[in-house]
C-alpha cells in the first residue's frame, strides 16, 4: 500500500505530466522585435535605423526589377534591416528576411540562387555563403545578409547576425522530404533545386526538381516532375512526346521501364530521357549512358515510394 504522502507525490506527478503535455508552444512571430538583434553593448553591430516591411504589393519598391522570383516562389512578407559597425559606422550590413507561403517555397527561392558546388554554413535547413553574401533558409524562412566586403571579417561578422536571426526563428528545421530521393554518388555538392515552373522549359510540365550530376568527367542532371496523378503524369509525358516532335525527330520509346520511357532532344536544354512512373516524371538530360540513365530514375522511383511521396 502507498503511503498518503507517496501517493500525494504520484498524484501530483500525474498532474504536472497532464499540464506539460497540454502546454501550447508559442506561435511564430514574423515581427522585427522577435526576429532581429537590438543595440546591446557587447555586440559590435548596431541598427542604423529602423527596419522596414514589405510585402508582395510593396516589394517592387525595395528590389525594383528583381521582386518577380520572390513573388513566383510565394513571398508574402519582407522585414530589411540595415545595421552599421559601432566603431566604424561607415561599414553597412544588410539583413533581409522573408516569410515565404510554405517551407517549399522558402527552399526553392533559395535552392535558385544557390551556386552549385558553393560553401555551405551551419545554420538553418540550409545555408551558404559565396561572394560575399550570406544566405540560409529554415522552414518558410529565407534570409539573406550582404556585409560590406567578402573577406572573413565580414564572413565572420554576417555569421553573428545570422546565428542570431536563425536561433529567432522558433519553427522546425528540417529540408524537404524530396532532397533524398535524390542519389548522393556523383552529385555536385549543393545542386538539387526546386523550380516552381516551366520545367525543361515547359509550362505545362509545371514545377518540379533538379539536380546536377558529374559522371566520367562530364555534367548531366537528373530531374523529378510530381503531379497531382498518375493520370496527369501520363497526360504531360504524352504532350512532353509531341513537344520533342515538334523540334525534329521524333522521340524515341523504352519498353520495360515504369509506365512509358522515351529518348528524345529538345532544342533549348539538350538529350533528354524521360520515364513515368505512378505521378511521377523523372529522367536525365544529357546522360550518355542509358542504362545509367534507367538506373538513376528507378532509383529516385524507388525513395518516394518508400516515403510515400
Amino acid at each position: 500500500m502507498c503511503s498518503r504522502s507517496v501517493l500525494r507525490v504520484i498524484l501530483a506527478a500525474v498532474g504536472l505530466a497532464g499540464s506539460i503535455g497540454c502546454v501550447q508552444t508559442t506561435p511564430f512571430e514574423f515581427t522585427p522585435d522577435r526576429l532581429l538583434p537590438k543595440a546591446v553593448h557587447s555586440h559590435p553591430w548596431m541598427p542604423a535605423g529602423e527596419p522596414k516591411r514589405y510585402d508582395s504589393s510593396t516589394l517592387e519598391d525595395y528590389i525594383d526589377g528583381a521582386a518577380r522570383p520572390y513573388l513566383e516562389y510565394g513571398m508574402t512578407d519582407l522585414i530589411h534591416a540595415i545595421y552599421m559597425h559601432k566603431s566604424r559606422p561607415e561599414r553597412r550590413m544588410v539583413v533581409d528576411v522573408y516569410e515565404m507561403a510554405s517551407p517549399l517555397a522558402a527552399y526553392g527561392i533559395y535552392s535558385t540562387l544557390r551556386p552549385e558546388g558553393v560553401e555551405g554554413v551551419d545554420l538553418g535547413t540550409s545555408g551558404f555563403w559565396s561572394e560575399g553574401l550570406l544566405c540560409f533558409v529554415k522552414n518558410r524562412v529565407f534570409v539573406t545578409i550582404q556585409p560590406p566586403g567578402d573577406g572573413p571579417r565580414d564572413y565572420a561578422s554576417a555569421m553573428l547576425l545570422g546565428g542570431f536571426v536563425d536561433s529567432r526563428i522558433k519553427l522546425p528545421s528540417s529540408p524537404p522530404a524530396m532532397v533524398d530521393a535524390f542519389p548522393d554518388e556523383d552529385r555536385v555538392s549543393h545542386s538539387i533545386k526546386y523550380l516552381a515552373a516551366n520545367m525543361l522549359g515547359y509550362r505545362f510540365l509545371g514545377g518540379g526538381w533538379q539536380a546536377t550530376y558529374t559522371y566520367r568527367g562530364v555534367e548531366h542532371g537528373l530531374f523529378a516532375i510530381p503531379c497531382a496523378t498518375p493520370s496527369e503524369a501520363i497526360e504531360r509525358f504524352e504532350k512532353l512526346a509531341q513537344q520533342i516532335g515538334k523540334n525534329g525527330e521524333p522521340a524515341r520509346k523504352i519498353t520495360g521501364l515504369g509506365r512509358a520511357a522515351m529518348v528524345g532532344r529538345i532544342d533549348t536544354v539538350g538529350r533528354v530521357y524521360v520515364m513515368c512512373s505512378g505521378k511521377y516524371l523523372v529522367g536525365t538530360v544529357d546522360c550518355f549512358d542509358d542504362d545509367r540513365s534507367a538506373a538513376m530514375c528507378k532509383h529516385v522511383i524507388e525513395n518516394v515510394t518508400r516515403v510515400g511521396l
